[in-house]
């Protein structure tokens, strides 16, 4: 049983907090916010639906399905 709850606080414990702030993350993406998929592409949401996004890219609209964005990209902050 102790090595049990060893492996649980190790491996699972860790995947299932980084799901849920993921989960988190792509609840909240909204128009105009920057983002990189996970084909690497960098752009700006053009429009959000349930489980699409469109992306634009220079003068290209695309659309993505919403689990495929990887991260979503912070201002600068000016120092």
């Amino acid at each position: 049983a102790l090595i049990g709850a060893v492996i649980w606080f190790l491996i699972f414990a860790p995947e299932r907090k980084n799901r849920k702030k993921r989960e988190v993350m792509l609840g909240g993406v909204k128009k105009g916010d920057k983002v990189v998929t996970t084909g690497g592409l960098h752009a700006e949401v053009a429009e959000v639906k349930e489980h699409t996004v469109t992306l634009k890219a220079g003068d290209t609209r695309l659309t993505y399905s919403r689990a495929s964005i990887h991260e979503i990209q912070q201002p600068k902050s000016e120092e």
